[in-house]
């Protein structure tokens, strides 16, 4: 992820450096937010802040 053009902000923690990609689910109005080290997680839209 382009650091200098974006911010991503999880549960109050910056996590930038961390995140490889970001996608926005419509059927579960989540956030599914690949990390570097492989793993994916979702997270409602009130945890992530761009």
């Amino acid at each position: 992820m382009n650091t200098k053009a974006y911010m991503v902000i999880i549960k109050g923690e910056i996590r930038t450096s961390e995140v490889q990609s970001c996608q926005y689910d419509h059927l579960t109005n989540k956030w599914d937010i690949t990390f570097r080290k492989g793993k994916t997680y979702s997270y409602s839209c009130e945890n992530i802040e761009f």
